[in-house]
């Protein structure tokens, strides 16, 4: 970075498709020096079109001195030149990125990024970053299906209390600091704490007066406030706990990426915003998002180049023709919210959810059969679940009984995979339970909703009362699978 110029076509085309106050460009300190009401060409009081926006450069380029008509040199060996200030206010005012960009390059920060990847598949996702970075930027990739973290040569098992207690304890802060840290990793389901402890170790070198990337990208399945996958699950709440628990570290963060289905909403920015105070953009889906190997990587390179540099607005137009491009949502600091979507009223919502209700029912008794877990009414029933949830103005006291249907919902979709996960990891209690009642149990892979539900129904009825502690433990998990029971049932036995 020891030069960087703007010409004088990329600074009036910036400018095509906005008017600029003169008075928002006068009161900005940062345009000391600029004569802006020369560029006010028809004395209007703003700046736009190609003629003003070609007069506001030449203003501009006053305070330049690199001998051009048609550059703006904003950084000179390495150092932000007399011009830069002034590029970087009008890139803020005209919500234009490649101005701020070039105003901003010679400012403190990097543009490495943090890749989280809940599932094998997204591996790919981090290479094609990685690729993109050469020599510009670098990617430091987190995933594992273990439970433990090496630090330096001490390893540290995750899945337990005293590890966690032990691993906090050596990331040299505060007492009281690492006690938050314990506690939001704790708050973690065990098989994705590994990923947890590894986003530990890059905030809390952060905390301590390091650098840290400042892009975070976390990708997976995502669901029921959770990102997950064959390496375990990462809880929204428990990573942006430990986020509060470092808040230098945090702070580093300027860009999010969320590349999960259901990952991103109005309630849900206010959260990660709250975690990481200096975020400036923020890239997420409002229902489905596109897979690792069909459209991941294509979004990631397009918000990685968006982002790239001290830039503070982001734009849904950076997706536009792409795959599921209509369920990109973003927000950045001077370009707010944008979603193709508008929330509309919470009657409107709850009445979504109401109507889809008895589809909901129907296919949890198992009286009619999911044939596509990506469309229909039970899917249209989960989508508006999430909106309904993502609410700010929806009450508190709604929530929870609205949380246990959205869970429900979304095993119930994929209910071929819950059965198949659930005789994977149950089937030898269950076997257990129906010898001892005298009966041979059926392979719960096997079975379609409906049937499954009739065979648990008269289980439990022919076993009611049993004291056998082989029956009672298959009546427990047999429960758990007709209720779809989300506390008992993980969410990665979805594939």
């Amino acid at each position: 970075m020891a030069n960087t110029s703007v010409q004088r076509r990329e600074f009036v085309e910036a400018l095509q498709s906005t008017s600029l106050a003169v008075s928002d460009l006068k009161a900005d300190s940062r345009m000391e020096g600029v004569d802006v009401d020369a560029a006010d060409l028809n004395h209007d009081g703003n700046i736009s079109g190609t003629r003003e926006a070609g007069a506001l450069f030449d203003q501009v380029d006053r305070l330049d001195q690199d001998g051009s008509l048609n550059s703006l040199r904003t950084v000179h060996d390495g150092t932000a030149t007399a011009v830069a200030p002034a590029v970087a206010a009008v890139g803020d005012l005209a919500r234009a990125p490649g101005l701020q960009r070039k105003g901003r390059a010679a400012e403190p920060g990097n543009d490495d990024i943090l890749f989280v990847g809940m599932r094998r598949e997204t591996q790919g996702e981090a290479q094609a970053l990685s690729a993109r970075g050469a020599g510009r930027f670098n990617v430091t990739n987190i995933g594992s299906t273990d439970n433990s973290i090496t630090v330096g040569s001490q390893t540290y098992d995750l899945s337990t209390n005293a590890g966690v207690r032990s691993f906090a304890d050596s990331l040299g802060l505060p007492q009281a600091q690492a006690d938050k840290v314990h506690d939001a990793i704790l708050s973690n389901p065990t098989d994705g704490r590994a990923e947890l402890g590894q986003l530990a170790v890059v905030l809390a070198r952060g905390e301590n007066g390091g650098t840290i990337p400042s892009r975070l990208v976390l990708s997976g399945h995502h669901a029921g406030g959770q990102f997950f996958g064959d390496r375990g699950h990462l809880s929204d709440r428990s990573l942006q706990d430990l986020a509060r628990a470092m808040p230098r570290g945090a702070a580093q963060i300027e860009d999010l990426h969320l590349a999960g289905c259901y990952s991103y909403g109005r309630a849900q920015l206010d959260a990660w915003r709250e975690a990481f105070p200096s975020l400036q953009t923020a890239w997420g889906y409002n229902h489905t998002a596109p897979a690792a190997g069909s459209g991941a990587e294509t979004h990631e390179a397009q918000w990685e180049a968006a982002t790239r540099g001290r830039v503070g607005v982001l734009n849904r137009s950076t997706a536009r023709g792409t795959s599921v491009d209509s369920e990109v949502i973003v927000w950045s600091q001077q370009g707010g919210f944008q979603s193709a979507n508008p929330p509309g009223t919470l009657a409107d919502a709850r009445a979504r959810v109401t109507n889809d209700q008895a589809a909901f029912d129907s296919a949890f008794s198992g009286a009619t059969r999911i044939t596509d877990a990506h469309s229909g009414p039970v899917r249209d029933y989960y989508s508006n679940l999430n909106d309904l949830l993502d609410r700010s103005d929806l009450p508190a006291n709604e929530r929870p009984a609205l949380e246990q249907k959205r869970d429900q919902a979304i095993r119930l979709l994929y209910y071929p995979d819950i059965s198949k996960g659930f005789q994977a990891t149950h089937g030898g209690t269950v076997a257990a339970g129906y010898t001892a009642a005298g009966r041979t149990a059926p392979d719960f892979s096997k079975l379609s909703r409906a049937d499954a539900n009739r065979e648990i129904n008269d289980f439990l009825t022919r076993t009611q009362g049993s004291t056998d502690p082989a029956v009672l433990a298959a009546r427990s998990r047999l429960t758990e699978l007709r209720d779809l029971t989300p506390s008992a049932i993980p969410l990665n036995w979805i594939h």
